[in-house]
């Protein structure tokens, strides 16, 4: 019985300081962490290694917030697929309209930010005929990153310092 008592005390404490199911599993990257390994990655020129980062991190993390942004980065800078990184910015745009309690105004401004910087680009390259039928287009992150200066992030990152540290349900 007194076994019994201490199993059940024991599940309760555990219980009662587990974290909420949609924290995080505990090791997860703070949004501050991941904008500045990015930022210092892109800053250094090592695109294979960031690219490689941003790769692991949405592995691991796949539903969590500042792991979504990274691949709707990847996708642009890295792979060219405009359309699917807007996607994966409305669906993220989606949460945030539907959880305004979750996400700060400033997230959500620099999201509304963001997607319209890759509509423009979307547009930009459609008018020119760069992109082929899915809307995919030559993306180089050296290149990219020549044009628009050594000290400019393109996209903006800074949206990761706004990107609150949880998990949406998969899309």
């Amino acid at each position: 019985m007194r076994t019994r008592f201490f199993r059940i005390l024991f599940s309760l404490i555990v219980v009662l300081h587990s974290p909420p199911v949609s924290a995080l599993d505990g090791g997860a990257p703070s949004p501050k962490a991941i904008a500045g390994t990015v930022k210092n990655l892109w800053t250094a020129r090592k695109f294979s290694k960031l690219d490689r980062y941003i790769q692991a991190l949405v592995a691991k993390y796949p539903d969590y917030v500042p792991a979504k942004l990274a691949a709707a980065f990847r996708d642009l800078v890295y792979l060219g697929k405009l359309p699917q990184a807007k996607q994966k910015l409305m669906l993220l745009k989606q949460d945030a309209d539907s959880n305004p309690l979750t996400y700060s105004d400033d997230y959500r401004g620099c999201l509304e930010s963001e997607i319209a910087m890759v509509d423009a680009e979307i547009s930009v390259h459609a008018e020119s005929g760069e992109a082929n039928a899915n809307g995919r287009v030559s993306a180089s992150p050296s290149a990219l990153r020549e044009a628009v200066g050594k000290d400019v992030f393109f996209p903006p990152i800074e949206i990761l310092s706004f990107a609150p540290a949880v998990s949406i349900p998969p899309s």
